[in-house]
């Protein structure tokens, strides 16, 4: 019993159909030639044989042609449905209650966490109002205990070696803001 044929890819299929028509071919046109040069031994019907394969290699190539296209129209076929099976499982498992409850929370907390720093900015501009104005108890020249600055860009305070700045924690807290507006976009 001998093992069956692996499948045979398109282009595979097609160039045998053509190894088909050239043997063919060739087989045609030596008999020609040998009746051209009076070879008597060469027959009507064997130059007709050889002219019929000719015809019908040719047949085999169109059915090939058919069959490779066949194969392709399978293969892509395949590929899609590779694709879906790969994908289409998660997209339907997909929980997205599970992504708005983890977003609404995100945002909850997100909110939460800049009042935090809206308080803590309030702070440092309190303690830095206090440190550039005339009523500060500490004076800068003589005592560095407690400086600072009220400037929108450079809201800080610094008591003894420990300064305190707004941008530090506002900006990325701005940044996660603005992220959460995004994805509710979604």
């Amino acid at each position: 019993m001998t093992a069956p044929e692996a499948e045979l890819t398109p282009a595979e299929v097609i160039a045998q159909a053509d190894i088909e028509i050239q043997e063919a071919e060739q087989l045609a046109a030596e008999l020609e030639n040998r009746v051209r040069e009076g070879d008597e031994t060469v027959g009507y019907e064997q130059v007709e044989r050889a002219r019929g394969l000719m015809g019908f290699a040719r047949l085999r190539r169109q059915a090939a042609e058919k069959k490779a296209a066949k194969l392709e129209a399978q293969a892509a076929a395949a590929a899609r449905q590779a694709v879906i099976d790969a994908h289409l499982p998660a997209l339907q498992a997909f929980d997205a209650a599970k992504v708005d409850k983890l977003r609404a929370e995100a945002e909850r907390k997100l909110k939460e966490a800049a009042t935090m720093i809206g308080e803590r900015n309030g702070h440092i501009a309190a303690l830095a109002e206090l440190a550039e104005g005339p009523g500060n108890p500490y004076n800068p020249e003589n005592d560095a205990e407690i400086t600072g600055s009220t400037r929108a860009f450079d809201l800080y305070v610094k008591i003894g070696n420990k300064r305190y700045s707004s941008m530090g924690v506002t900006v990325p807290a701005r940044e996660c803001l603005e992220a959460v507006e995004r994805a509710s976009l979604y």
